[in-house]
């Protein structure tokens, strides 16, 4: 991953309201997740939908995520872009979509 910086969960969040409109996505501690996960991932194979979240999902966001694009622009003149712009862009992406159940 090349990135320009880290940005929180709750940023990614604000920024992606800031892009899209409407009002702000609770961002929930991971704790009380990882307990009410397993009962999302059974209620979503119970009715066969996609779960909200799943315990990897959240074992992936607690995971590090800390890293530097520094021997890329060092040695390959790598210049990262704005995260704005790249969430507005993946979420104009991710629209564009076709919808699957």
């Amino acid at each position: 991953l090349l990135t320009g910086r880290y940005i929180s969960v709750r940023e990614m969040l604000d920024l992606s309201r800031e892009v899209l409109g409407g009002r702000r996505i609770p961002c929930l501690p991971a704790a009380p997740l990882k307990a009410l996960a397993p009962l999302f991932e059974r209620f979503a194979k119970l009715t066969k939908t996609r779960p909200l979240f799943t315990r990897y999902a959240l074992y992936t966001l607690g995971t590090n995520s800390h890293f530097s694009h520094d021997k890329a622009t060092r040695e390959l003149g790598f210049t990262p872009r704005n995260i704005r712009d790249t969430i507005a862009d993946t979420l104009a992406w991710l629209r564009r979509q076709p919808v699957s159940q």
